[in-house]
């Protein structure tokens, strides 16, 4: 743990509040933190339902609320490093903890009456993983 002296440099006190967000954010811990304005969230991993990448942000669903990211999904997925979530489609990560059926016809998985469609990539993957659940 290191100290910020006056006079404060900007520089610094990013560097030090960076720091901080990195030793908060542990991938052995069941949350993480998100920036958002002035703030920092918290957010438990068993909450998160599903996620959704657009451009350079990605819509983050939990059981409560909503969150806007600006990250790349690759990058947050890294983050969050939670076994409890697969990515389906390059748009759609979902919890495999909510998941209720997988259609092999239609090629999507349903989280309680949300239906997400699944890539050729990732059906194998998922199809395996539901299996040997």
């Amino acid at each position: 743990m290191s100290y910020i002296q006056k006079p404060i440099d900007q520089l610094e006190l990013r560097y030090r509040l960076e720091s901080f967000v990195q030793l908060l954010t542990d991938s052995k811990s069941h949350f993480f933190f998100h920036k958002n304005g002035n703030e920092l969230i918290r957010i438990e991993k068993v909450d998160i339902v599903y996620l959704e990448a657009e451009g350079n942000y990605v819509m983050l669903f939990t059981r409560y609320e909503k969150h806007m990211i600006r990250s790349s999904l690759k990058t947050l997925l890294q983050k969050i490093d939670s076994s409890t979530l697969m990515q389906i489609h390059r748009k759609w990560v979902i919890s495999l903890d909510l998941v209720h059926s997988y259609n092999f016809k239609t090629k999507k998985a349903d989280l309680g009456g949300l239906p997400f469609p699944v890539s050729r990539k990732f059906q194998s993957k998922l199809s395996k993983h539901l299996v040997n659940s």
